[in-house]
């Protein structure tokens, strides 16, 4: 690009991206999600102990994760004995350069225009750096949009549907879609699409007799708990940006295939997302992940006028920025760093142990202990109670949750009843510490007594609730004074 012949607004029209995107580089570099290590607790388990499942054992087989991709790449960073974090930004890198790639080259906008679509998005660099499921799914998905659009190499278009449902099963509607296309473009489409879909029947079948259940734990806990009101209203109410641009694309354009690209999205938010119990949608993912690929097509595709699409993009990006103003993700992070995974790397040195905690991520992936999530997301759970449910999981420490009122308990907003205080004191639990996420967000261990390596668990524990506290009260007191 020669800048020689630039004018001073063409320049700042250029480098401002660049400069948003550093900034937002800056500012959530260090976010990574905790659910993110569920994936990669798959890989370290089949590296480390020879067996693909959530727990390092063979005693019960759980499916906590639905991106099959994801999983099978966690295998990487365990072979390279890489931290998950650096390995989830190395990924995501060559997914954002190939999206690039793809914009600069099929499309006839000019590189200003890109710079603004991609960097100057702040929802785009929260799930850079978070985790890379959602990445990669909207690269395929973009991908599978595309080829549609173009009626491109459409024997493509059965393989790029395979992809995306493997990546995530919420992309069916997206899958079964791009089938249909692939379907009406002749004999090669008809068989293509039918090997795709008898390779997604065969993956499913074995994965069900692999794990003895249908459907993976989290869309049980999120999608198969019943129909409830309230959580429908809540999430159409936070979708609501999305739900407008989505039917703005359904009722204004004049692309049929584009229209039902999005009437499809539109659907996917309000049937499948809005009516789920949707557990960690950080950033708006869920619904994001599905609108902006549509936006970045519609950028692309749409003959309008230069202004109205640079007005556009920049809304887009400012509405990004709305619930960003004081974010806990700003900061989620470093806390991670300071709680949970400094915990589980001082439990490393005692594997073999079995502990209860929701927080299924970072914890059990550095300590490599067997985990009996009581959410149901790590572990599967049927309807025993929870005196049952620690029956099964007979566990060495437990971790309770301290809701607003400074009360314990092992699932949020259940409560710790009477019941479960004297099965603590029964089976020999006395309270330890409490590990520090924030000042007003910590879990508390009860230890076993008389277990292995009591004395060095124990000591363990404590350091770290030393640790997390100084560390991150000081982080926060830093980091807010920043801004005051």
């Amino acid at each position: 690009m020669n800048f020689k012949n630039k004018t001073p607004g063409q320049l700042l029209t250029i480098f401002s991206p660049i400069i948003s995107g550093l900034a937002f580089c800056l500012s959530y570099h260090s976010l990574v999600i905790d659910d993110s290590f569920v994936l990669y607790r798959y890989g370290k388990n089949l590296i480390d102990f020879g067996v693909w499942n959530y727990n390092p054992s063979q005693l019960q087989l759980d499916e906590a994760y639905t991106s099959l991709v994801g999983a099978g790449i966690s295998i990487i960073p365990a072979l390279l004995k890489m931290d998950p974090k650096w390995f989830t930004v190395l990924v995501n890198a060559l997914v954002l350069g190939l999206i690039i790639f793809q914009l600069k080259k099929k499309a006839f906008q000019n590189t200003s225009l890109i710079l603004w679509l991609l960097l100057g998005n702040a929802l785009l660099f929260v799930h850079f750096f978070s985790g890379m499921e959602t990445f990669l799914f909207m690269l395929v998905l973009f991908t599978l949009f595309w080829k549609i659009l173009k009626d491109e190499e459409s024997e493509w278009i059965p393989a790029i549907s395979l992809m995306l449902f493997l990546i995530r099963p919420d992309g069916v509607i997206f899958s079964l879609y791009g089938f249909f296309i692939s379907f009406t473009k002749g004999r090669r489409g008809k068989f293509y699409s039918v090997l795709c879909i008898m390779s997604i029947a065969v993956y499913w079948i074995l994965r069900t007799w692999y794990f003895e259940q249908l459907f993976p734990n989290p869309i049980h806990i999120k999608s198969l708990q019943g129909f409830k009101p309230g959580i429908f209203i809540s999430n159409l109410f936070q979708a609501k940006f999305y739900i407008v641009f989505l039917a703005a694309l359904v009722f204004f354009l004049q692309e049929k295939k584009l229209r039902i690209l999005a009437l499809l999205a539109l659907g996917t938010l309000i049937f499948l997302y809005a009516p789920s119990r949707l557990m960690m949608n950080y950033g708006d993912r869920f619904f994001f992940q599905i609108s902006f690929p549509l936006f970045a097509l519609s950028v692309i595709l749409i003959p309008i006028k230069r202004k109205i699409l640079i007005s556009s993009i920049l809304f887009f990006n400012v509405y990004s920025l709305v619930p960003f103003q004081y974010n806990p993700l700003l900061t989620y992070g470093q806390r991670l760093q300071y709680s949970y995974v400094d915990l589980g790397k001082r439990l490393a040195p005692f594997q073999g142990h079995t502990m209860v905690t929701g927080e299924g991520g970072s914890l059990p992936y550095y300590s490599s202990w067997r985990n009996f999530d009581p959410l149901g997301l790590g572990t599967r759970r049927g309807s025993e109670g929870q005196i049952d449910f620690l029956e099964i999981a007979n566990p060495d420490l437990v971790f309770f949750y301290e809701n607003e009122e400074g009360m314990l308990e092992l699932i949020p907003g259940v409560g710790k009843s009477n019941d479960v205080d004297n099965w603590l004191k029964e089976n020999g639990f006395y309270k330890v510490s409490a590990c520090w996420f924030s000042p007003d967000y910590r879990i508390h261990s009860f230890l076993k007594s008389g277990v292995e390596d009591e004395e060095k668990i124990k000591s363990a524990l404590i350091e770290n609730e030393e640790y997390s506290k100084q560390s991150i009260t000081k982080f926060q007191k830093w980091f807010y004074g920043l801004f005051h």
